[in-house]
């Protein structure tokens, strides 16, 4: 790696953090695409995985307990993990240029969906199987490309959950 590849990978770090710093999320979504215009997917996803599992344990104690997010949202944490072994296995054998296609498109779809239609509300009933559908589709992507948020954020802004639960979930 070169010292100017570094320095950018430096440089998008400290921006996905700080749009996570003042979000709550948004590292991956922000760094990963900048990481991979100078070392491609692959690496990218690799050095993610470490700053982004140390940020959201720091958030999730920081905002409080997470037990209670844990408990009400098991069924999306259970299938984000199945998610995330299928993605890495997915990450292995897919060429470059689908992975890109891919993950494009999901983040457009995700996009798209927040900008359009942010008034879906998510009734209590359909929140358990809302709730792995959307771990399911975060873990594959995130698996495939280290951001795993775009669905869940759909998931829980559609849940009307104040900032704080937002943030420890």
């Amino acid at each position: 790696m070169t010292v100017t590849t570094l320095l950018f990978v430096v440089f998008a770090l400290f921006v996905g953090g700080l749009t996570k710093g003042v979000l709550g999320i948004g590292l991956p979504v922000v760094s990963m695409p900048l990481m991979a215009l100078v070392m491609g997917v692959r690496p990218a996803v690799a050095l993610l995985t470490v700053p982004l599992l140390a940020t959201n344990v720091f958030q999730a104690f920081e905002a409080g307990s997470p037990w209670s997010a844990v408990r009400r949202f098991w069924p999306a944490m259970v299938t984000l993990a199945g998610g995330i072994a299928v993605g890495t296995l997915l990450i292995a054998v897919v060429d470059r240029d689908t992975l890109y296609l891919i993950v494009g498109t999901a983040l457009i779809a995700v996009a798209l969906q927040l900008s359009l239609n942010s008034s879906v509300r998510i009734p209590a009933r359909a929140e358990p199987w809302l709730g792995a559908l959307a771990g399911a589709t975060g873990g594959v992507l995130g698996g495939m490309s280290a951001m795993f948020g775009p669905p869940l954020a759909v998931f829980l802004v559609g849940l009307k959950m104040g900032k704080d639960e937002f943030v420890a979930a």
